[in-house]
């Protein structure tokens, strides 16, 4: 991997960050979403316009990552709603990676490197460590029994299912997109995907 890429992966973690917090302290968590993409979506909405039309081969994979994406936000809104953000964040952006891999292998025909695997096993050890250390140090009492005891997991398991639904779907998109990129300039793909997102939310209704 380049250094630019590198630092535009890191750029890219560090703005997602702020943002998922701010989706995890808000009450309209599908408002927010739908507002971001369409704001993206207008944003940039000249530079799609001035490279119309896409590929053919773009518009299935922009809709396919955008159906997928609507279940990406519908599985995110109760996740953060139910568990804490330490958990459910770094649950779901630890696992996609690996998910990522398997995808990324049978079809897209990419083939990790072994310090591709190790860095995708440093993080995840990373994100386990940063994601496990608050369900460890969480405490309970333990009905009767003197003292507090481990509370591993306890009320996080629909949660952490949640989290795990979501990190699927990051996969899946991710990939598609992988697909999409391939076809089409890479920004121009991001824009369209952003400017169909915010039709399908509309599909849930108020």
């Amino acid at each position: 991997m380049s250094f630019t890429a590198l630092a535009l992966l890191l750029g890219a973690g560090v703005l997602n960050a702020p943002w998922d917090r701010i989706l995890k302290r808000s009450s309209e968590r599908l408002l927010v979403s739908d507002r971001t993409l369409l704001a993206g979506a207008l944003a940039f909405a000249s530079l799609v316009v001035e490279a119309w039309l896409p590929p053919p081969g773009v518009w299935p994979l922009a809709a396919a990552s955008c159906a997928v994406c609507l279940v990406y936000f519908t599985g995110l809104s109760p996740a953060y709603g139910r568990g804490d953000f330490s958990i459910i964040n770094p649950a779901a952006r630890g696992a996609a990676p690996v998910i990522l891999t398997v995808w990324a292998v049978f079809f897209l025909g990419e083939r990790p490197s072994p310090m591709g695997l190790l860095g995708i096993t440093t993080i995840l050890g990373g994100l386990e460590v940063l994601g496990g250390a608050p369900l460890l140090s969480r405490r309970c009492a333990a009905g009767t029994s003197p003292g507090p005891r481990w509370c591993l997991l306890r009320g996080h398991g629909r949660s952490a299912g949640l989290a795990l639904g979501v990190a699927l779907c990051i996969s899946v998109y991710t990939a598609l997109d992988g697909a999409g990129v391939r076809l089409w300039q890479p920004i121009l793909y991001a824009v369209l995907v952003c400017q169909l997102a915010p039709h399908q939310f509309y599909s849930l209704g108020p």
